[in-house]
């Protein structure tokens, strides 16, 4: 049998960061005199963190040299960080599909929009978190979702065809990503909902605990 793998991305997969990520934005927003509303933060969530700062300056009317975006990534990833471990809670689902996953013959990795060092820390403490230590970042792309670099280079890392390949996704920008990568697309509701995932994904799944090794491969060889 082909080796097969899936391709986690973090934020809203892995852990429900979405809170968190808000707040981190929001607080050096408006440091620097921005507003960053749920519902825009919603729908540009799954960027890479450069592309998301040049989206809201846009929106703004307002344009950044690139020591200000690494000024503001600064400010918005120590708030990350400072807060992430006492936010951090164990998904059972989490841990029990990668194990499953695991014990038949899959590989399992993360192609994520995050900082190295924010995939780092998760790993660090995720209980199965020794099986996703093959991951491509943000800081490893030229270009973020939708494009799918991400993918396709965590798909190499982990030496499987992209065309084996599932990605668990929960951001519309990242299962086009999966799409143009020619893999499959499973999007989890939470960012946003199951009709809107529909649109974009080969399945939609409400929790982790709908999926196991069984029923992504069968999507995979379909």
């Amino acid at each position: 049998m082909d080796t097969k793998a899936v391709i986690f991305d973090m934020d809203g997969v892995l852990i429900d960061s979405w809170e968190l990520h808000y707040q981190s934005w929001n607080v050096t927003g408006k440091k620097y005199g921005f507003s960053i509303d749920r519902e825009k933060f919603g729908k540009h969530f799954g960027q890479t963190c450069d592309s998301f700062v040049k989206t809201i300056c846009d929106d703004h009317g307002t344009e950044l040299d690139e020591d200000e975006i690494e000024r503001w990534l600064a400010v918005k990833d120590n708030y990350y960080r400072e807060n992430f471990k006492d936010s951090f809670k164990e998904d059972v689902a989490v841990t029990n599909l990668i194990n499953n996953l695991n014990e038949n013959g899959f590989r399992t990795g993360v192609g994520s929009s995050a900082p190295r060092e924010n995939i780092q820390d998760l790993v660090e403490l995720m209980p199965s978190g020794e099986l996703l230590k093959k991951f491509i970042s943000g800081n490893d792309v030229k270009e973020g979702k939708p494009n799918p670099e991400v993918f396709l280079l965590a798909a190499e890392k982990l030496g499987v065809l992209a065309k084996k390949c599932a990605v668990i996704e929960d951001s519309i920008h990242g299962l086009n990503a999966a799409r143009k990568a020619n893999m499959v697309a499973i999007g989890i509701t939470g960012t946003h909902d199951r009709a809107t995932l529909a649109k974009h994904a080969d399945l939609v799944i409400d929790s982790l605990n709908e999926v196991d090794a069984e029923k992504i491969a069968k999507l995979i060889d379909a």
